[in-house]
């Protein structure tokens, strides 16, 4: 009797896991299919998902995204605007870098930070991919966008300010390099008694990027006129040149 009860929970706890397709071994705030995307079994590694494991900071990017979770950890989505290769960095509440991923997919981006991994959400072809710290068993899954539920939550983690712990993070935007792409370059903190620390600055090197994007702006505009100006003047000289000769000949004539 008690072999036929066993049986019985097994077959309900079995019908159950088939029942619901909305399960998965992580929590988030997006609602995923498990039984779509084809890897919802399967166990993935850094290297199966293009993600490659980084204990040195890398060098100072525009800020894309950010999130932050109850743990005391921030995550910073990075996009190098010449290579245009992704990073998600790891920094602690008062701004130590912990470790970094390197993103080999483009494209625009967002981070999710959990307790014990992060979500790396790919916009355009709506793929999310779960990362735990552990860097073992990673999995993949595709995300129906048009949900209300995930509407929101993109919108969320779209966002400029973040609260966790009563502790308020925001990253700030300024010096748009192009009209319709303002470039964040700093986050700060806000601590509960109102104490700011700044965890990433960009700002100088952002600025830098900008004056050598304006003076080689300048440059060309400059040498195109000088170029329009000579290039004028010589069919002007030419024209009347030709002018005069045929005026004079008809003189003689």
């Amino acid at each position: 009797m008690k072999i036929e009860k066993r049986i019985l929970f097994i077959l309900i706890g079995i019908i159950i896991i088939l029942m619901h397709g909305w399960t998965y071994a992580f929590d988030t705030g997006f609602s995923i299919d498990s039984t779509n995307g084809g890897n919802d079994c399967e166990l993935l590694s850094l290297d199966d998902v293009g993600v490659t494991y980084l204990l040195e900071e890398p060098r100072k990017k525009l800020i894309k995204c950010f999130d932050m979770n109850y743990e005391g950890l921030i995550a910073l989505g990075l996009r190098d605007p010449v290579s245009w290769i992704s990073y998600i960095s790891i920094y602690s509440y008062e701004g130590t870098h912990l470790f970094s991923y390197q993103i080999d997919a483009g494209g625009p981006f967002l981070v999710e930070l959990m307790a014990d991994g992060i979500i790396y959400y790919y916009i355009r072809g709506d793929l999310l991919i779960f990362i735990p710290f552990s860097n073992n068993g990673c999995q993949q899954y595709k995300v129906d966008a048009s949900l209300e539920k995930n509407v929101m939550y993109i919108d969320y983690l779209s966002g400029k300010t973040k609260e966790k712990n009563g502790i308020k993070c925001s990253i700030e935007c300024g010096f748009p390099i192009f009209i319709n792409d303002a470039n964040c370059s700093r986050l700060q903190i806000i601590g509960a008694s109102g104490e700011t620390t700044t965890i990433y600055d960009e700002t100088k090197f952002l600025f830098s990027r900008k004056i050598t994007l304006f003076l080689g702006g300048s440059a060309f505009m400059v040498t195109t006129f000088c170029f329009l100006i000579r290039y004028i003047r010589k069919t002007r000289k030419e024209y009347r040149g030709q002018y005069n000769k045929e005026d004079y000949e008809g003189r003689i004539m």
